[in-house]
Parts: C-alpha cells; structure tokens; sequence
C-alpha cells in the first residue's frame, strides 16, 4: 500500500513552528541543495552588469559635461512665457518672481512673466 501523506494546514505548520521542540520532521528537503549552494553554479548576467556600467558611466560624463559647460542654477530658475530665465536671463536680473496670469486655462506655461515682487491685492 502506497504511504499517504497529509498536508498541515496554515494553523498546524504555525503551531508547529512554534513550538521549542520542533525539528522539522515533517519538511522535506531537496537532495541536491541539502549541503549547501549548488557546485555548479555561474555567472548569467554579465552582459546586463556590463550594460549597466556602460549607462551609469556615460551618465556620470553627462552630469560632468553638464555641470562643467552649462549653468546648473538654471534648472531650478523659473522661466517665462518667453523663454527669459527669471532673474538670470539678461535684461530680466530685477525680475526674479515668476508670475502666473491665468491659471484657468490649460495653458497656463504661455501665460507667465517675471516680476520683481509678488503681486498682492493691493497692486494688482
């Protein structure tokens, strides 16, 4: 006659691991991995480590050259509808606030200009 086995439910196997006593008779496990790591085992993604290492060098010359060629201020500077850099573009340095004129439309970005100060309600 052919040996059953029974399977533990989810509240048998917590309650077993559980308990202090517990060796795990009941856990089966495979042969080949039972001393240890595999013998046979080898590398099989070199060729994405090596396409890694090309995209993060080739970004890191990117960030070089621009850093070293560009302004970096710009990226965090407002610009307006024009294209002028709030307080960085010349003939726009007095004019570091960029002011939104009609945010009601989708299309906001054309509706832009620098400003020297915030419009309140008083001067608006």
């Amino acid at each position: 006659m052919a040996e059953t086995t029974t399977r533990l439910s989810m509240a048998e196997r917590r309650e077993s691991l559980a308990d202090r006593n517990y060796k795990g008779e009941d856990y089966n496990i495979d042969v080949a991995i039972e001393k240890g790591p595999l013998g046979n085992r080898r590398c099989t993604d070199m060729f994405c480590v090596l396409i890694f290492l090309l995209t993060t060098g080739c970004m890191g010359y990117i960030g070089y050259f621009a850093t070293s060629h560009g302004d970096p201020a710009l990226i965090m500077a407002p610009y307006d509808s024009t294209g002028a850099y709030c307080g960085k573009s010349p003939g726009y340095e007095g004019y570091p606030y960029l002011w939104f004129e009609n945010l009601d439309t989708p299309l906001w970005m054309a509706y832009t200009v620098c400003v020297s100060a915030c419009p309140t309600s008083a001067n608006t």
